[in-house]
C-alpha cells in the first residue's frame, strides 16, 4: 500500500476499497475496468484511481499496475491517453519513480 500512497502537484492516488467503487469508476470513465475485478481479487493486477486533490470523488484517471509495480495503463475517460496534459504526464513520471522506490520486492 505504501507504493500506492502518493500525491504530486494537484493529483493524488486513490485506492478503491470495494468492487462497487471499481464498477462506479467503469461507469464514470466509460471503460472496462469492472471486468478486472476478478483479477484484482486474485492479486493478478492492481487498479487505482488518480483524482484531483480538490475533488477526490470525481473520476479522472484509471490506472492499472502490474504485480511487479509497473504502470500498465494510465487512461482518462473513454481510454484516452494523457499526452497533452503536462500536469498528468509529470504526475505519472514522478509516480513511476515512487513505485520503483517503494515496491515490495519480496
Amino acid at each position: 500500500e505504501k507504493a500506492f500512497t502518493f500525491e504530486y502537484g494537484e493529483y493524488q492516488v486513490v485506492i478503491p476499497q470495494t468492487k462497487e467503487e471499481i464498477v462506479a469508476e467503469a461507469k464514470a470513465q466509460l471503460n472496462c475496468v469492472a471486468g478486472y475485478v476478478s483479477m484484482i481479487i486474485d492479486n493478478r493486477t492492481y487498479v487505482v484511481f488518480v483524482r484531483n486533490k480538490n475533488d477526490l470523488s470525481k473520476s479522472l484517471v484509471t490506472a492499472e499496475v502490474s504485480i511487479h509495480g509497473r504502470v500498465l495503463q494510465f487512461l482518462l475517460k473513454q481510454n484516452r491517453h494523457i499526452e497533452g496534459n503536462s500536469d498528468l504526464v509529470e504526475f505519472l513520471e514522478n509516480w513511476k519513480v515512487h513505485l520503483q522506490d517503494n515496491w515490495n520486492r519480496e
